[in-house]
């Protein structure tokens, strides 16, 4: 999953794109980096 540097942040969907983008790519890091415990 990349950001395309090519986007301008110039209008309000973007920029929830973008924070949108920001939360998913630490969400999915920090699941990678934490072990998670299986039942």
């Amino acid at each position: 999953m990349l950001w395309n540097n090519d986007t301008r942040l110039n209008a309000a969907l973007n920029i929830e794109e973008h924070s949108t983008f920001i939360t998913n790519s630490i969400m999915l890091a920090t699941q990678e980096a934490v072990p998670t415990s299986t039942p």
